[in-house]
């Protein structure tokens, strides 16, 4: 009994160690985009530093252009940039809530062991998954994409780049790496542009 204890602990603190890597990179990530409220704020409309802080408008802050969390203005701040701001924030939500639930079901004494074990290979596919998206996505942009996100579902892979026209040998190279990361079929993959 004491050796599956600590396996769960093992296995528990990689998930924490891997959400916090995919945490920091949407981070890094986030912070690329933005300047930082303060002493550095450029007025949007005619691109001066004006040095001290200043009032947002409130219209851009429904159009997506300001980071709520962190009170950031994002200077690039295009529907497409959007998007993939967004889509990565609920991402990462998501998982984490998936991951506190099926957390919660293997620390649950009362919950069967079939149920637990179940719920810990979950927690191991989507941590193996967050793994992969954030592998994928850096390689696709090494390969010059500005802006990509992908997703892991059942299988089946969603990568969306920001691109303006991808032309064949783009798909084949995205498609290359995809299936090197995950070893989904072809027929699997779904390239979309944002």
């Amino acid at each position: 009994m004491l050796v599956i204890k600590k396996k769960q602990i093992v296995f528990v603190g990689l998930i924490v160690m891997i959400a916090v890597a995919g945490y920091l990179n949407w981070r890094y990530e986030n912070d690329m985009e933005t300047v930082p409220a303060g002493s550095e704020y450029i007025d949007i409309t005619s691109g001066k530093n004006l040095g001290e802080a200043q009032k947002v408008d409130s219209t851009l802050e429904q159009q997506g252009m300001i980071d709520e969390q962190d009170q950031h203005v994002i200077v690039n701040a295009d529907p497409a940039s959007a998007y993939f701001i967004e889509a990565r924030m609920d991402k990462e939500s998501t998982r984490s809530e998936a991951l506190e639930i099926l957390g919660g079901i293997v620390d649950n004494e009362n919950s069967p062991q079939e149920t637990k074990t179940k719920a810990q290979n979950e927690m191991i596919e989507m941590a193996q998954n967050m793994d992969r998206e954030v592998a994928m996505e850096n390689l696709i942009k090494a390969k010059g994409f500005e802006n990509v996100v992908a997703f892991i579902n059942e299988g089946k892979v969603t990568i969306v780049v920001r691109s303006d026209g991808l032309i064949p040998s783009q798909v084949a190279q995205i498609q290359d790496i995809v299936v090197t990361q995950t070893d989904a079929p072809i027929d699997h993959i779904k390239i979309m542009e944002k």
